[in-house]
C-alpha cells in the first residue's frame, strides 16, 4: 500500500471513529498514538498506577519517523514492539504537549489525526 493510500484509509478510519482530523503541520512534532481516543475526555490512563493522566498518551518518533521507547516506567523495547504489531489502529497526531505522563511519554491536549503510521520492517527477523 502506498503513503497516500495508508493515510487516506487511516483518516477515514479516524473520520469513522469520531476523531478530530487535520493537515499536517510543518512547525509542530509529529507523534504516534497506538489505540483510538475519546475525543470528549481525550486523556489516558496510566494503567501501572490506574491513575487518569492529563492528556493523551503519544510516543516521541526519531529522526527516521520511528516510535522512541519511553525513558521512564515499565515500557520496553518488547512493549513497543508488541504494540506496534497489535491490531490496534496506529495513528499520527499532533497537539499540545501539556506534560509527561507516567512513563516519561508526552501528553497531548488537542490532539489530531494528521496521518497514517506503517512501522518499518526490520532487517533482521524478531525474536
Amino acid at each position: 500500500m502506498s503513503a497516500d493510500e495508508t493515510r487516506d484509509e487511516t483518516m477515514a478510519e479516524a473520520r469513522r471513529l469520531g476523531l478530530p482530523t487535520a493537515d499536517v503541520d510543518a512547525a509542530q512534532p509529529v507523534f504516534l498514538r497506538v489505540g483510538g481516543w475519546n475525543p470528549a475526555d481525550p486523556r489516558s490512563r496510566n494503567y501501572a498506577v490506574g491513575d487518569i493522566e492529563m492528556g493523551l498518551s503519544v510516543y516521541e518518533l526519531d529522526a527516521d519517523g520511528q516510535p522512541v521507547t519511553p525513558p521512564d516506567g515499565e515500557w520496553s523495547e518488547d512493549d513497543l514492539r508488541d504494540r506496534l504489531r497489535s491490531d490496534a489502529p496506529k495513528f499520527l497526531v499532533q497537539g499540545t504537549v501539556i506534560a509527561w505522563g507516567g512513563e516519561g511519554e508526552p501528553l497531548l491536549e488537542k490532539a489530531r489525526v494528521v496521518g497514517g503510521f506503517a512501522p518499518r520492517r526490520s532487517a533482521s527477523p524478531s525474536p
